[in-house]
């Protein structure tokens, strides 16, 4: 086996190991992380739509789903056109596992880039925080909101009424063809990118 060859092997048993240990930590500890996250992501959802009031929880019967509960309060007129009552609730969810993909590809790009020094890796970990964030309002809240759009647009269909498709829907339906991972892995080699430019002229064996 030459040389280049065990190095890739390596990196593939690297990038394994560490997005299974991560999975598994995401496994026992996901769902508090999202719990400490839910007030940003609320109100990142609130402010993508102003068609319904936004509330974030869990699911009584499964705890490990986080719902999103539109309620129209008092509808808008484009919704009191599809049949929607005042008062009425809209419930939609996703479990745990699916909201941590983005985080578990980003910290697996991070952890796994070859840097210089071990403080590197370090700056580069800071660095991947506000990305995680990033990748956790950019996707969670737009699929949520989205589900509860899917479901209005589908009643539209139903009574014969002309809904305009808004842009976060599209956006959402592109995270869940593969944006949901393209996203993460973006961000983290954005991170990469901006340690490059904190530690241009460092050495360059990797540790």
């Amino acid at each position: 086996m030459t040389r280049d060859s065990k190095q890739l092997l390596k990196l593939v048993g690297k990038l394994f190991a560490t997005w299974a240990l991560l999975s598994a930590l995401g496994a026992l500890y996901g769902q508090q992380l999202v719990n400490h996250s839910l007030p940003l992501m609320q109100g990142f959802a609130q402010n993508i739509t102003d068609d319904f009031y936004v509330n974030l929880g869990w699911q009584k019967e499964n705890s490990r789903m986080l719902m999103i509960n539109a309620n129209f309060g008092i509808p808008k007129t484009s919704i009191r056109a599809l049949g929607i009552n005042p008062g009425a609730t809209v419930s939609a969810g996703t479990n745990v596992e699916h909201i941590l993909v983005p985080l578990v590809l980003l910290f697996t790009v991070v952890i796994c880039w070859p840097v210089t020094r071990w403080k590197h890796r370090g700056v580069l970990l800071l660095l991947s925080l506000p990305a995680a964030l990033l990748s956790l309002v950019l996707t969670t809240p737009y699929l949520l909101v989205g589900k509860v759009e899917g479901l209005l647009q589908d009643q539209a269909q139903q009574v014969g009424v002309i809904r305009d498709k808004p842009l976060y829907l599209d956006w959402m339906l592109f995270t869940e063809v593969g944006g949901r991972w393209l996203l993460p892995i973006c961000l983290g080699l954005i991170c990469v990118w901006i340690l490059h430019l904190l530690f241009i002229n460092t050495e360059t064996h990797p540790t």
